[in-house]
């Protein structure tokens, strides 16, 4: 008799749901900030609201900031921008803003930059040989040869604290 009202209670008591994230913030304030801090500040700008599982409105806020004229040319924002949108599963609208998101050929591009992109885009279409492709020219660029990183191993090609690309195919060398 105690068991069953024990299961009885038990059963009648519906779990609280998950509370949604807080997606506030001063949006005149992001808009104010400058580009290198609204994107690369870890405390500020558009990171902590995605941080928080606010991916669509740190999306949104990236698009309005990309649109500003001191936001021109500048492709880490468009890329950032793309990124959140393929968290968020609006494939075509990331891929428009990854393919963006290229440096001119010895420009702007470290030489590896571009193969980067081209390897998230190929991930994203789901093109193995493209992303293969991809990985090699990032791997053979100067810049890493020159310093030795990635030795023979697949470029690896993060977002967030995770692994994609080639490394989501097939297990990145060394990792568990």
């Amino acid at each position: 008799m105690l068991l069953s009202f024990a299961l009885a209670a038990a059963m009648g008591a519906a779990a609280e749901p998950p509370k949604a994230p807080d997606c506030s913030y001063d949006r005149a304030a992001m808009l104010a900030m400058e580009p290198g801090r609204f994107d690369q500040d870890l405390e500020g700008g558009w990171r902590p609201l995605a941080d928080r599982g606010c991916t669509r409105e740190a999306a949104d806020l990236l698009s309005a900031y990309g649109a500003l004229p001191k936001a021109e040319g500048n492709v880490i924002i468009t890329w950032h921008e793309g990124q959140l949108r393929a968290e968020l599963g609006q494939t075509a609208q990331a891929i428009a803003l990854m393919e963006r998101s290229h440096k001119p050929v010895n420009g702007s591009d470290p030489g590896y930059w571009n193969a980067y992109v081209d390897g998230m885009v190929a991930f994203l279409r789901q093109d193995r040989s493209a992303l293969e492709k991809a990985c090699e020219a990032g791997r053979d660029t100067d810049a890493h040869r020159d310093r030795g990183e990635h030795q023979g191993r697949p470029l690896p090609l993060h977002h967030r604290g995770r692994a994609a690309g080639a490394d989501a195919v097939a297990a990145e060398p060394g990792r568990a």
